[in-house]
């Protein structure tokens, strides 16, 4: 296995640990026993716990501009795109509960804050599409679509 895709099976099952168990249960112990994987390699790619979490949060961030950047570019149709785009983040907010972004807020405030900035980073995505669609009449003329795309 190479270093790259060794280096996404760790975030990709860290994501699943961390929803499942929350950051404060989260041990590199636990996730290396679920990799079949030594310590040592996690820490060769994350040097601390704090380190993985983070990176954790960027794979998912990452994950979901590739969704947006997709399917902009393959769907034309703004109802589609937005459909599609809440499909892809509501399986990663949905599979993670209140509480737990909560630990997160209070365990690592700094990465809470990446994560507050990234979503409303997003807000000028959904702008476009949502005033794609009520430019080509599949929304009302009457909503504010920057307010709703806040919204989102």
């Amino acid at each position: 296995m190479n270093q790259d895709s060794q280096k996404a099976q760790i975030l990709e099952q860290g994501f699943e640990s961390v929803t499942r168990s929350g950051v404060r249960a989260f041990t590199v112990d636990a996730l290396s026993k679920h990799l079949a994987m030594s310590k040592k390699t996690i820490y060769k790619y994350f040097p601390t716990k704090k380190n993985l979490i983070r990176s954790i949060m960027h794979f998912v961030f990452s994950h979901i501009n590739s969704v947006f950047e997709t399917v902009m570019t393959e769907d034309t149709n703004p109802a589609v795109q937005f459909f599609k785009i809440m499909e892809t983040i509501s399986k990663f907010a949905g599979r993670t509960p209140v509480h737990r972004l909560a630990e997160l807020k209070l365990l690592y405030p700094d990465i809470w804050k990446e994560m507050e900035s990234f979503r409303l980073g997003q807000e000028d995505k959904f702008y476009v599409i949502l005033k794609d669609a009520q430019d080509k009449g599949l929304a009302r003329d009457d909503i504010n679509m920057k307010v709703t795309a806040k919204m989102y």
